[in-house]
């Protein structure tokens, strides 16, 4: 039986991480963990360690982005297969993550299976970020490996991993999931918040300015139904 590691990267997500980790410690077929506090300024740390003494924590002094803190998490993960989840999420459903593991576990064709969000806005749905750019996913270890050596920083995660699948043929699929994220503009002032998805966006654009637009249009284009 193939086992599974979660990683859940986090930063100043004290007031929202709970809710996630309610649902993924009741799932049967997750064998491991791992929540990584990427240098956060609030005391989402000791909450996790407090509440959840099940998941394997790790704690980074500096924010240096999504990439890193979930690369730092990958080298202490078991599993052949990682899932990986935002710390925001709402409406995060335990019956959906272990349909989701079964399913990759039963079709082993399946090199990755991505969570498309909802309750986007329009704009997020037009260009298809709820689907391509979303952090929710699961695939091979293996391929999560190969994919953080590369030269990659801050929130490029997501893109270059799209890339990588492209350019190896990998098998990539998605389902519509019940879970939203939440929006920058929600946790810090509307001016903090709409600065931060433009910086964040601009440097997803610049890991591969011309793929940025071939995946909005063309990548994970199958859905399957669970």
């Amino acid at each position: 039986m193939s086992s599974i590691s979660c990683i859940i990267p986090f930063l100043n997500e004290e007031t929202r991480i709970g809710a996630v980790l309610n649902e993924v410690i009741k799932v049967k077929n997750i064998s491991q963990i791992i929540a990584v506090d990427g240098g956060s300024t609030d005391h989402g740390c000791d909450f996790v360690k407090k509440n959840f003494p099940q998941v394997e924590l790790i704690k980074m002094n500096l924010n240096q982005g999504k990439t890193e803190t979930v690369r730092k998490g990958l080298k202490t993960a078991n599993g052949e297969y990682i899932l990986l989840l935002d710390a925001d999420l709402i409406g995060l459903k335990k019956k959906e993550l272990e349909e989701i593991i079964s399913y990759v576990l039963k079709h082993r064709e399946v090199d990755m299976l991505i969570m498309k969000r909802t309750n986007t806005p329009f704009f997020s749905r037009l260009i298809r970020s709820d689907l391509v750019f979303s952090g929710e996913r699961i695939m091979k270890k293996t391929d999560l490996e190969r994919i953080l050596s590369l030269k990659l920083t801050k929130y490029q995660l997501e893109i270059a991993t799209n890339k990588y699948m492209t350019e190896h043929h990998k098998k990539t699929y998605w389902f519509q999931s019940s879970n939203e994220n939440t929006p920058k503009v929600a946790k810090t002032d509307w001016m903090s918040g709409y600065w931060g998805e433009l910086k964040m966006k601009a440097n997803v654009i610049s890991y591969d300015p011309i793929g940025y637009h071939w995946q909005i249009l063309f990548f994970a284009r199958e859905k399957i139904t669970l």
